[in-house]
Formats: structure tokens, C-alpha cells, sequence
């Protein structure tokens, strides 16, 4: 009898030992939910980032892309407007050497 109280006493001390040990695994097995979720909510955050990165890139490069070629645009036209800026100044020189020829023979005539 007194074997039989002492086994029954180890089997409930077991018995303690592995519902503590649950309890325990349980414990552990909520937080790793919890972390699980967390990883989950935060990987979804990224994504929902990262698609937002990748508009936000395109965007940028097309904006970029248009701002380039009205550059080129810019640039053509200023090259343009140095170039009839450059033939007007030939022009005013060339006229400017008549004017002074046409002086030089009014003076040669008048002396």
C-alpha cells in the first residue's frame, strides 16, 4: 500500500511536471503566433512599401524622361536662336563696314 501511495504520488508530480510543461508550451507557442503575425503584418507593410517604391520610381523616371527631352528641346531652340543671333551680328557688321566705306568716300569727295 504504502508503494502504491508513492507511485501515485510520482505519477502526480509527473503529472504536475508535464502540465507545467504545457503550460509552458503553450506560453511559448502564443508568442511565437504572436511574432509570426507581427513578421506577417510587417512583411505585408514592405510590400505594400515597395509597390508604392516601384510607382513612385516609374513615376520619377518618366518625369525624368520628359524633363530630358524638353531639354533637348530647350537646347535645339537656343542653338537656334544663337545661330540667327550670330548671322544678325554678321549682318550689322557687314553694314556697319558699308556705312563706314560709304563715309570714308563722302569724306574722300568733300576734301
Amino acid at each position: 500500500l504504502d508503494n502504491c501511495d508513492k507511485e501515485r504520488n510520482e505519477l502526480k508530480n509527473k503529472c504536475h511536471k508535464l502540465e507545467n510543461d504545457i503550460s509552458i508550451f503553450k506560453e511559448k507557442q502564443k508568442k511565437l503566433r504572436s511574432q509570426n503575425n507581427d513578421l506577417c503584418h510587417r512583411i505585408k507593410e514592405w510590400e505594400k512599401g515597395s509597390e508604392f517604391y516601384v510607382k513612385e520610381t516609374k513615376s520619377v523616371e518618366f518625369s525624368r524622361k520628359n524633363l530630358k527631352d524638353q531639354l533637348r528641346k530647350l537646347e535645339k531652340e537656343r542653338n537656334e536662336w544663337r545661330s540667327k543671333a550670330k548671322k544678325y551680328e554678321n549682318e550689322k557688321h557687314k553694314l556697319f563696314k558699308e556705312k563706314n566705306a560709304f563715309k570714308n568716300m563722302y569724306t574722300f569727295k568733300t576734301k
